[in-house]
């Protein structure tokens, strides 16, 4: 594999993980705000 095919395949794979770990973000986000009242409660 050229250096060239290597940077491409390290930035794509940098931009997937990226990609993921923000949807992760957003899901867990709506998450908490949905069941807040249970989480509170459960945290007593």
């Amino acid at each position: 594999m050229s250096k060239q095919e290597a940077t491409v395949r390290a930035i794509r794979e940098a931009a997937a993980r990226r990609g993921h770990e923000e949807r992760v973000r957003e899901l867990s986000a709506r998450g908490r705000e949905r069941y807040a009242d249970l989480l509170e409660r459960l945290g007593r």
